[in-house]
Order: C-alpha cells, then structure tokens, then sequence
C-alpha cells in the first residue's frame, strides 16, 4: 500500500480514507475558487 506517503505508518479504516480523499479533494477544489 504505497497510495499515501505521509499516512503510510497509519492503519486506516475504508471509511476514514473515503472520508480523507473527500475532503483533500474539497480542499483542493476550494483553494481553486480563492
């Protein structure tokens, strides 16, 4: 499992990975309308 490099050392559960690909896209999507 080499998706993420920072949380590598973390086990997450498929809910907390959905939950973190959501926002890391909300986050990314928002800093495009600033």
């Amino acid at each position: 499992m080499e998706k993420h490099s920072a949380t590598s050392k973390v086990e997450l559960t498929p809910q907390q990975e959905a939950m973190l690909a959501k926002w890391s896209y909300v986050y990314r999507f928002s800093s495009l309308l600033v």
